[in-house]
């Protein structure tokens, strides 16, 4: 480890930024190195940065990837491997006599697990396994023609869906006169096992008989000794089509309609548990729902099992059976003894996606098998309003990692979802607040000594309350030996009140140290994956609430550390606008901060502490909401515009009723009142009658106002804190944006001022600067746009260009924040449109270029952004006329093809907003340009 490169390096090496001949060093110390494989293993376990299916997909629509070293090689590798990773096939790359040549299965699926995404892939499913693959993702396949295959009896009509080892074919049963689906085993997959393996599945399923089973007709051999099987043809989609159609409008009609498809397939599934039978690979995409919608079937017994089979017949030693995403904890086991409740598992995953759109767990399948065992699950309301309690619980309990913990079987999980659906009570019940401190606790061995300690000091110091308030009442009736043990007791209830005092010391101290860890430094927290901040965030909430619940007494100087320190944690995910993570924590910190200043008697301290969260709330709220809606409709995050927000109004106006007391014009208390005040100024509405360029005037007024006492504040005292600075520097950045003309530009600079003081005190601190960089750099951008409107171009250049160094920079170190790479993007666009108007040559162009390849990396890091791809279409509207300028018809034309690739995403889209018109014209006036580019060729 000692030559390896830093994890920040390898990031780079990653994403393309390194030089092609430090790239080259990279890759050449990787090839030998056993430990940067592994740590390799780890950042790609980022969705971001997982390697595609298909090897030809990594160059996606934009050639210019060709030319990025890590890109070129990785194509390379997956070009050799994938194939291998999927036969039988000897590694190409592997030596002749190595483990990798069969020696070793089980590495071998361990490494097909790494290559292949992600939460719909069956591990090492059976032949006979028929979830949806696209064609040609597996090169040794058949070909899908029906011309060749003949089976008695049927008539094969077209093929309909493959997996890995098996394909579905519609056909037509000539003696009964019905359609049927035909099941055939892949013709390079035959051999004696798998045709065993198929036999199994044929027999297994035929024995369960149930209206929500796909039922098995027949089986047997076609004319060139392919088995198959004929079973029920269900017409219309599986339940996984059917989610996704509705991923963007889970409302509760269609919330009730999927929990009466569950219903259906918890009572098939009985009826596959009661003939002895496991179905091991329960998920969305093996339920079949009729065209109406009204009727479920489960289907695909490629893993089925008996439950009293005590030999491994179905797959080899050490092989793992399911999909990842789907898979119980147990079932992560290779070989290990499961029961009905696995399959239960399944089903609550199955409900879970049903809820929320998506599976309990994302990524790569060997980061998904690690949450599966490690991680709970994001409760289902935080990612879908419309689930009720009662359907959270059902699914949560379904989910529980110990067996013994879910429901006994699928019937008793439909009696229970048929209740919540008809609004009678469930049997089940949330855990309480202990129950999740224990649980919490089983899967944290670290801290399981100190939580048991904290529990039996609990319980003792309980018992000897009561014996106390026993020996008290006999007290005065029995002889004095009582009164000495009534002593005894009170020593031991003193013994026992410090060993909880300890006990619980020792436990707040380990989560303290774990929130340090995880918050202390921004760049850290950012150098992990997307997974691993929802994790850790999720953890540290988990394991304050667990202890928030826990109390049998009140102990105010608990709960003041509690909060205090998630409203650091908070304040850190604002910053980076991680608005899901701050929904996790402000659910923890609300009630228990207003309980704290209620009970305590409004204490300064508390107070202060209150009307933090508030302003926090109200910053989520007047942030997350508007961006929330704003991808609804479609457009980019970091173009949302600010809405007046009534409830974040309400919550700064809480904040201000915690603050309100007389206090020192610098103190904690003031700054929270005096940040509310400054929040609440863009969220006030016109007053009747005032027109909104009075209400503007008047809104600019209270804002120079407070603007001035900050200043005053910050010159009379210059070593105030970062927060005072931070406001200051916001507050200078307001008035900036309701300014124009020169104006506006001397707001900025004053601001650069602020900003580039306080980043010199933290450089002499030693302390990281990378965040303030970034405002720096995005204030220098915005100095350069005014320059331009003053017609002061000679300026505005190098000051736009000073800005791109600094993003560049910071896009370079931190390839999973987009929102580096998109201010990059359009600094790059301005700077390119501003050379073009100098001189319209190459350099212009190449300009261009460097805008778009931003561009394009942000969607490598975040592909759903919608709003993302409609500005990418329209940025290759802009370059492609930029050509036709030049009379590079050529390059007009590939222009104009990727900005139509982009726009009819966003046109797919299934969102309704008032762009979904103005994108339907932009389609056709590029599709009339592209026309043209091309007659005129």
């Amino acid at each position: 480890m000692e030559n390896c490169p830093e994890i920040r390096v390898l990031i780079q090496w990653l994403n393309g930024a390194l030089p092609s001949e430090q790239s080259a060093e990279i890759e050449s110390h990787i090839e030998s190195c056993s430990e940067c494989h592994e740590r390799l293993l780890s950042l790609t376990d980022d969705a971001a940065l997982q390697p595609p299916s298909n090897p030809d997909d990594v160059l996606g629509s934009n050639e210019t990837f060709t030319n990025e070293p890590h890109f070129r090689s990785m194509r390379e590798r997956l070009s050799r491997n994938v194939g291998w990773l999927k036969s039988d096939a000897p590694n190409p790359d592997a030596d002749a006599n190595g483990p990798e040549n069969g020696q070793n299965g089980s590495l071998k699926n361990m490494l097909a697990v790494a290559v292949d995404p992600v939460e719909q892939k069956t591990v090492e499913a059976s032949p006979a396994s028929t979830h949806n693959s696209e064609p040609g993702n597996v090169a040794e396949q058949q070909t899908l023609s029906t011309d060749a295959i003949r089976i008695d009896g049927f008539l094969l009509e077209k093929h309909i869906g493959s997996g890995g080892f098996a394909h579905v074919y519609k056909a037509w049963e000539t003696e009964l006169a019905r359609p049927v689906a035909i099941k055939l085993l892949d013709k390079n997959r035959v051999d004696a096992r798998n045709r065993h393996r198929f036999i199994r599945e044929a027999k297994a399923a035929s024995s369960v008989q149930s209206p929500h089973v796909v039922q098995v007709l027949s089986s047997g051999e076609a004319n060139n000794g392919q088995p198959y099987i004929a079973m029920e043809l269900v017409e219309g989609e599986t339940l996984a089509q059917w989610i996704s159609k509705r991923t963007r409008s889970l409302d509760s009609e269609s919330i009730k309609q999927g929990i009466r498809l569950l219903i259906q397939i918890c009572r098939g599934l009985q009826a596959v548990h009661d003939a002895s039978l496991l179905h091991r690979d329960i998920k969305p995409g093996n339920i079949f729902v009729d065209a109406t919608s009204s009727t479920a079937k489960l289907g695909d017994f490629g893993l089925i099992r008996f439950l009293d089979d005590d030999t491994v017949t179905l797959t080899r030693a050490a092989e793992l059976a399911g999909t990842p995403a789907y898979m119980s904890p147990e079932q992560t086991v290779p070989n290990a003894d499961l029961d009905a409740t696995s399959d239960v598992y399944a089903l609550g995953a199955t409900l879970y996606q049903t809820l929320t759109g998506q599976p309990p767990f994302r990524g790569s399948s060997v980061a998904i098998l690690k949450q599966v065992t490690e991680q709970l699950p994001l409760p289902p309301r935080q990612l879908n309003e419309n689930v009720s309690a009662d359907l959270e619980t059902i699914c949560l309990k379904a989910l529980e990692k110990e067996p013994q913990r879910r429901y006994a079987s699928a019937a008793s999980m439909a009696e229970d979802l048929a209740a919540a659906m008809e609004g009678r009570p469930i049997q089940t019940r949330p855990l309480s607040g202990p129950g999740k401190l224990i649980r919490w606790a089983k899967r944290n061995r670290a801290l399981a000594n100190t939580v048991s300690l904290l529990f039996l000091s609990l319980l003792a110091g309980s018992i000897i309350s009561t014996t106390l308030w026993l020996s008290s009442d006999f007290h005065a009736k029995r002889s004095e030996q009582n009164a000495i043990e009534a002593k005894a007791n009170a020593i031991a209830a003193e013994q026992s009140a410090a060993e909880l005092a300890q006990s619980r010391d020792q436990l707040i101290q380990s989560v303290k140290k774990m929130v340090s860890t995880v918050f202390t430094r921004k760049s850290a927290y950012l150098a992990l994956s997307g997974q691993d901040r929802e994790k850790a965030v999720s953890q540290i909430s988990e394991i304050y609430q667990a202890i928030i619940d826990g109390q049998t007494q009140y102990d105010s100087d608990l709960m003041r550390e509690l909060i205090g320190d998630i409203a650091d944690a908070t304040e850190v995910n604002l910053e980076l606008s991680n608005y899901g993570r701050v929904a996790d924590l402000l659910q923890i910190s609300l009630n228990p901060a207003e309980q704290l200043v209620v009970v305590n008697g409004f204490q300064l301290e508390d107070r202060v502490l209150a009307a933090k969260v508030y302003n926090q709330y109200g910053d989520w709220l007047n942030e997350y909401q508007p961006n929330r809606e704003a991808n609804k409709q479609g457009t980019a995050i970091w173009k949302a515009k600010n809405v007046p927000n009534l409830q974040a109004a309400e919550a700064y106006r809480k904040a201000i009723e915690f603050a309100d007391v007389d206090a020192e014009p610098d103190s904690d208390i003031a700054f929270e009142r005096l940040y509310a005040d400054w929040r609440l100024i863009f969220l006030e509405t016109p007053a009747e009658g005032v027109s909104d360029q009075e209400h503007k005037s008047t809104q600019v007024a209270k804002l120079f106002g407070l603007l001035q006492r900050v200043k005053s504040l910050r010159q009379d005292n210059p070593e105030l804190s970062a927060k005072w600075m931070m406001l200051h520097q916001r507050m200078l950045a307001s008035i900036a944006k309701r300014h124009q003309g020169q104006e506006s530009v001397d707001y900025r600079i004053e601001r650069a001022q602020v900003l580039k003081e306080y980043v010199a005190k933290l450089e002499r601190r030693g302390e990281e600067t990378f965040w303030y960089d970034r405002s720096i750099a995005v204030n220098d951008f915005f100095i350069g746009l005014g320059l331009l409107r003053t017609a002061n171009a000679t300026l505005a250049k190098p000051t736009i260009l000073e800005a791109i160094d600094r993003l560049a920079n910071l896009a370079g170190a931190y390839p999973r924040v987009v929102q580096f790479r998109a201010d990059l993007a359009e600094a790059l666009l301005v700077i390119a449109n501003i050379e073009w108007s100098e001189s319209p040559n190459e350099d212009a162009m190449n300009r261009f270029d460097e805008a778009l390849t931003a561009f394009e990396l942000c969607l490598k890091t975040d592909s759903e952004e919608i709003g993302l791809r409609r500005r990418i279409a329209h940025v290759y509207d802009t370059v492609g006329a930029r050509h036709l300028q030049r009379e590079d018809r050529a390059a007009a034309a590939s222009c104009f093809e990727k900005g139509l690739s982009h726009i009819r995403i966003v046109l797919d889209a299934p969102f309704d907003g008032d762009l979904k018109e103005s994108d339907a014209q932009f389609v056709k006036a590029m599709e009339q340009k592209l026309a043209a580019v091309r007659s005129d060729e």
